[in-house]
């Protein structure tokens, strides 16, 4: 029923629609046998039996075409919905719990688990011309035999309990199959990501496909074992199948009559079984979309219809519709505490805080500290992307809530250690706004790799590290929001720019009443800054005044 509410909560009436045409098709497919069988059974008018065949023929292949016109349009339209709500979800969901999840896991949620469950909106209508069909031969073969229906009933009902009873071990099987597949997935990027370590380590490279060959033949194992109990459930219900067939056909005597009617009930239950193998095949169908769902919903990212979602707007619509940011005077942290649970794999907890801080517009203010100290975790908590675990974070005496975060939000602009670099420039585009571009690019010395038409940056993949982090300054620069962080910028480039990101770009920022926060290693220049917050083990501590003027 989850399934069935997220496929249909906007495509119901299409659904409906080829709900009824499916059933259309398999009841005139099966009155197109009925008469048939009528025909080769008694000497009935040609004419008249020509045209209802004829007629129940167009009826069941134009319904069987509208049908499966009507639910490809349903699945591409679910496929988007599913798709761009999983993206919103992503977006919404808190910072920590996207970075808890990883990236394999969302990537193959949208790819593998999404198809998988989109793919299913044809299935359901599937069913219902599968049913209708059933239960038309059903009845055309109680109207030959009461006694004889009754038998193939039980017959049926007992394949569909073994069948059922294999599938229930089956589908264990296959969410095995599914956490072994995320498995496979990390290992093989793993395999990518780190290409050039692995070229260069004969061992490791040894080991990385090791486990890589563990992870494929464990694999097919679990793939193996789930379709041996599909096959055995489809076995079953052949053995049963066959078991009815006989039991209905030799009970019959011999005279021509009673061979019509052996023959028309032979027939009809041949056919019958097509629709049954549709309908358990179906099912089984919809019992792995389930299983997709669920792994969706285990990431922590709720599928199913909330507001109805808006379709995509251009980019300057939207940002007319984003919280104003205003002037400020004061961002007070009382009591902030962040808090690490301890983890399954060996990460022991671990607690930054509590956090007492206020801080100014116009300041430089350097957040300073070993390896894992807590210092990017601080600038999340500061910028709003982690929510306290306790205490408050307040901008002008106002508390940052769930309801007021995203125009808090839109007060920073920042470039942390692992920024992702971005080909787009977003917001008004105009004439100075391309020349500020240019010459940034220019003076972060970018220009032979780098230009920019319109909005677009020509190239931001075949660059370094350093380049990289330069190009993500340049967004956050062309941004020109309020308040600036930037978290270890400085750590992968050479002296000249070094040397102008710290004497030149963080005092301009200043200057232009900015507040300014930088994550630094860099002892040579923490006179710059007008406060520095030393962490040790996630405990905060304000160094006076007199050690930053060393």
């Amino acid at each position: 029923m989850r399934l069935l509410r997220l496929l249909l909560s906007e495509s119901l009436v299409p659904f409906g629609l080829a709900t009824f045409a499916s059933m259309i098709s398999g009841v005139t497919t099966m009155g197109v046998l009925v008469l048939l069988f009528r025909i080769l059974g008694s000497s009935a008018n040609l004419e008249v039996e020509i045209v209802a065949f004829f007629a129940l023929a167009t009826a069941a292949v134009t319904s069987r075409r509208l049908a499966g016109i009507l639910l490809r349009g349903i699945e591409r339209k679910s496929t988007m919905r599913i798709r761009l709500n999983l993206a919103r979800q992503v977006i919404a969901a808190p910072l920590i719990e996207v970075e808890r999840l990883g990236v394999t896991q969302l990537v193959n949620s949208l790819t593998q688990d999404v198809g998988r469950i989109a793919a299913v909106t044809r299935s359901l209508a599937q069913m219902f011309a599968h049913i209708s069909f059933a239960i038309a031969c059903l009845a055309y073969l109680g109207w030959l035999s009461p006694q004889r229906l009754c038998l193939v009933l039980l017959i049926i009902s007992i394949g569909l309990l073994v069948h059922r009873g294999l599938h229930r071990k089956a589908l264990q099987h296959l969410r095995a199959w599914r956490r072994t597949w995320d498995d496979l997935v990390h290992t093989f990027r793993t395999l990518i990501d780190g290409a050039k370590e692995i070229r260069l380590n004969a061992v490791r490279q040894t080991h990385e496909l090791e486990i890589f060959t563990e992870r494929v033949v464990e694999l097919q194992r679990s793939a193996e074992i789930h379709s041996a109990y599909f096959d055995r459930g489809e076995a079953a219900t052949d053995i049963l199948f066959f078991l009815a067939l006989g039991l209905a056909t030799f009970e019959f005597h011999g005279d021509a009559t009673h061979r019509h009617i052996l023959v028309a009930y032979s027939m009809a239950i041949i056919y019958l079984m097509g629709p049954l193998r549709g309908i358990v095949a179906l099912v089984q169908n919809l019992r792995e979309a389930e299983v997709s769902l669920d792994r969706v919903q285990d990431l922590g990212l709720r599928l199913e219809r909330g507001d109805r979602l808006p379709f995509v707007r251009p980019v300057a619509d939207y940002q007319a519709g984003l919280p104003k940011v205003r002037g400020w005077n004061e961002i007070q942290l009382q009591d902030v505490v962040h808090e690490y649970q301890a983890t399954e794999d060996g990460h022991r907890a671990f607690k930054v805080g509590p956090v007492n801080l206020t801080l100014y517009p116009g300041q430089i203010v350097f957040i300073v500290g070993g390896n894992g100290s807590g210092k990017t975790t601080l600038a999340k908590l500061i910028t709003g992307l982690y929510a306290p675990a306790a205490g408050q974070v307040r901008l002008d005496g106002q508390a940052i809530t769930e309801d007021n975060k995203t125009r808090y939000r839109q007060h920073f602009s920042a470039v942390f250690n692992d920024s992702f670099v971005f080909d787009h420039i977003v917001g008004p585009v105009d004439e100075s706004c391309t020349a500020l571009a240019a010459r940034l690019i220019s003076r972060l010395g970018l220009e032979q790799k780098l230009g920019i038409t319109k909005n677009i940056l020509s190239t931001t993949t075949s660059l370094s590290l350093g380049e990289r982090k330069r190009v993500a300054l340049l967004h956050a620069y062309l941004e020109n929001r309020p308040i600036y962080l930037f978290d270890e910028w400085a750590a992968e480039q050479e002296g000249a720019f070094r040397e102008m990101f710290y004497k030149d770009i963080l005092r301009e920022l200043r200057d232009d009443a900015k507040l300014v926060i930088v994550i630094s290693h860099d002892p040579q220049y923490f006179h710059i800054a007008d406060l520095i917050i030393s962490l040790h083990r996630g405990v905060p501590e304000l160094l006076p005044r007199a050690m930053v003027d060393c």
